[in-house]
């Protein structure tokens, strides 16, 4: 977990991370901090360093691929959906505030346990 303060980058943390190692052994970053210190600029770009390195990534803003997701159940494709997800190297999703509801949170959760599951091959 990176926190930004004031922008108080740890540049050690950041170079480890854009060698990309984590993606690799499919560990999650998780970038918190207040308003304008760079958390996107920062996600954008060890995503971007990512796919230099011929991983792929996905990028939504959580409200609309959790409205995705929802549509998805509704339709009948959410196990499509997860798996597509599920193949994906790096899933780089944006959220401004806390989920409240608990059907939101559930599909956070539902969606990070596919991502992160061992049992669905990621191939790239």
């Amino acid at each position: 977990m990176i926190r930004l303060g004031a922008r108080g980058l740890d540049r050690a943390l950041v170079m480890r991370l854009a060698g990309c190692q984590w993606v690799e052994a499919r560990h999650n970053v998780l970038i918190t901090g207040p308003t304008g210190v760079g958390k996107s600029y920062l996600g954008c770009a060890l995503a971007h360093k990512a796919c230099l390195q011929g991983y792929s990534a996905f990028y939504r803003r959580l409200p609309r691929l959790l409205e995705e997701l929802h549509l998805a159940k509704a339709d009948g494709s959410y196990g499509k959906m997860l798996l597509r997800l599920s193949k994906i190297d790096v899933l780089r999703a944006t959220m401004n505030v806390k989920p409240k509801d608990q059907q939101t949170k559930s599909l956070i959760s539902e969606v990070g346990r596919s991502f992160l599951s061992p049992s669905v091959s990621r191939q790239r």
